[in-house]
């Protein structure tokens, strides 16, 4: 399991506050459904006795696809506001990712620096498993809470 690690306020060996993330297990498992190859062709004796074989039939594969959708993720508390999540999926796939709420006021230069990288990690990575943004450990943190939350939701 990786852990990833916040630093507010300080380095490793300073006074700074230390957040330890676990990001929680979100893996499921798949059943693939395998075509399973067509009896051998029976050969069929027809009126002058020569012997005809018959085209195996196969039914066409289904087509592979994913969730399609928008997802939004519980409300993550955080000591400066509230961080919520939207993502759209489309085939399975994350392609956006947007803060439905995010901290203000006093700390909205921090969360104007954040959002745009905690989007971007999301879509690239494809998972919660997002690297956080320096000076903003609790807006990262929250964002965190509540992707978890949208991908549990959509089911990936």
């Amino acid at each position: 399991m990786k852990r990833a690690l916040l630093i507010a306020g300080g380095t490793v060996g300073g006074l700074g506050a230390v957040l330890m993330i676990t990001p929680p297990n979100l893996s499921k498992t798949t059943l693939i459904a395998i075509d399973t190859p067509a009896p051998a062709p029976s050969a069929t004796p027809t009126k002058s006795g020569a012997t005809s074989t018959a085209a195996p039939t196969v039914a066409p594969a289904k087509p592979v696809g994913g969730v399609t959708g928008s997802f939004t993720g519980s409300v993550a508390n955080t000591r400066y506001g509230p961080v919520q999540v939207k993502i759209t999926v489309e085939n399975g796939k994350i392609v956006d990712a947007q803060a439905v709420q995010a901290p203000s006021g006093s700390n909205d230069r921090y969360t104007q620096k954040a959002v745009p990288v905690l989007r971007q990690q999301t879509i690239a990575i494809q998972s919660a498993n997002v690297q956080g943004v320096s000076g903003a450990s609790f807006t990262s943190y929250g964002w965190y809470q509540s992707l978890a939350s949208a991908i549990s939701k959509a089911g990936l």
